[in-house]
């Protein structure tokens, strides 16, 4: 199964938002954590965190 999450805003944002997406992969380890998000475009800097296992970016500032 797949869990799609979608984050709209900017890099501080985002780091809020890790504690809860690392939540959702701890209570459902088995399946795939896709973000999707179009606020920060840094893809090196995402694709560096573990529990996120695909990175979808739409560019955008932040």
């Amino acid at each position: 199964m797949r869990r799609i999450v979608f984050h709209q805003n900017g890099f501080g944002d985002l780091l809020v938002c890790f504690k809860a997406l690392f939540a959702i992969k701890c209570l459902y380890p088995n399946d795939k954590l896709i973000l999707a998000q179009n606020g920060f475009s840094d893809e090196s800097f995402l694709q560096n965190i573990s529990f996120i296992d695909e990175i979808y970016t739409g560019g955008g500032g932040g």
